[in-house]
């Protein structure tokens, strides 16, 4: 089959667990049993932030795989686009406590924690009841905010819209990588059809190794103001 040269690629994307264990488990359980600090406050609420987009882009993983599996390749960037966003906005999470880290000043931290956390762009219900009042953060600021890490983000985001859009153009090449049209035996195509897939797969393994970098820095960075917070009795009983 023409795509069995990706198998090694999607084997290793299949496996991509970022080894926290060992910074989950220094974590105070939900809900607190404590009024953490400002400070604390910002660590715990950016952990449970990272902590929630690694999850997230387990679940895009799967997605990913399960499309390509079924040759459904015009709708495989979806979850590779939301798994780009997802990079950006853990990225994001930890420059927001390494401000906070290096300033020392809280406020500013919170309220982009908050954003963080309860940001909306459209009616969404709280757990407890009612509306959240918070505007979230654009995601092309997640996407910006990469610019330092990784030069051509904002070209490969650009890419990966351009095949989650209605664009017959893109979405019609995607279709001739599968079943019923693929179109493999004309050489122009698959040309053009390997660095169409090739391009998205590489977007996703840096954006799941960045979620994992960018992940693991923010709970190192966390964890200390968070021990700082810590009862005394509790601190010792999860040592």
């Amino acid at each position: 089959e023409e795509t069995s040269r990706y198998a090694e690629r999607l084997a290793h994307v299949a496996e991509w667990r970022p080894e926290l264990s060992n910074l989950v488990e220094k974590l105070p359980d939900i809900p607190l049993s404590y009024d953490p600090s400002p400070h604390g406050n910002v660590a715990i609420l950016l952990s449970m932030f990272v902590l929630g987009c690694t999850n997230f882009a387990d679940q895009a993983i799967t997605a990913f795989l399960k499309l390509w599996g079924n040759g459904l390749f015009a709708t495989i960037s979806l979850p590779a686009r939301l798994m780009y966003e997802l990079w950006g906005a853990t990225h994001h999470a930890r420059h927001t406590i390494e401000e906070m880290h290096n300033s020392g000043e809280v406020h500013t931290s919170l309220a982009k924690t908050r954003r963080l956390l309860l940001g909306v762009r459209s009616e969404v219900q709280l757990p407890w009841g009612g509306f959240s009042g918070e505007t979230s953060i654009h995601v092309m600021d997640f996407v910006r905010s990469l610019a330092g890490t990784y030069p051509q983000t904002e070209e490969t985001y650009d890419f990966l819209c351009e095949s989650c859009h209605p664009s017959y153009l893109r979405l019609t090449t995607w279709s001739l990588a599968g079943p019923p049209l693929q179109n493999w035996t004309n050489e122009k195509f698959r040309e053009h059809g390997h660095n169409l897939i090739d391009r998205t797969l590489e977007a996703v393994e840096q954006a799941l190794q960045g979620i994992a970098y960018d992940t693991t820095k923010t709970l190192e960075l966390a964890l200390p103001y968070i021990e700082a917070d810590r009862p005394r009795d509790e601190a010792s009983g999860k040592s």
